[in-house]
C-alpha cells in the first residue's frame, strides 16, 4: 500500500509519479479483504466482532475533544 502511495505522491525522486488513486484504492481493497479473511479465523462471529469494535472506536472519536481543545 505504501508503495503505491509513493508513487501516486512522487515522493520518490528516482521515479517520480508512477502510481494513481485507483492504484492506492486497490490496495486499502487488498489490505480490508486480508483482515476480513483473518477475522474469520479467530472469531465465528466476525460481523458481530467488527460491529463491536467499531462502536467503540466511534464512542472514542465522539469524545475526542479535537486538535482546537488540546493543551499544547
Amino acid at each position: 500500500m505504501h508503495q503505491a502511495y509513493i508513487g501516486m505522491t512522487g515522493r520518490n525522486p528516482r521515479k517520480g509519479v508512477t502510481h494513481d488513486r485507483s492504484d492506492v484504492i486497490a490496495e486499502l481493497c487488498d489490505v480490508i479483504i486480508t483482515a476480513a479473511t483473518a477475522l474469520h479465523l479467530f472469531t465465528a462471529d466476525p460481523a458481530g466482532a467488527l460491529e463491536e469494535h467499531a462502536g467503540r472506536v466511534g464512542r472514542r472519536v465522539a469524545e475526542w475533544p479535537g486538535p482546537a481543545m488540546r493543551d499544547h
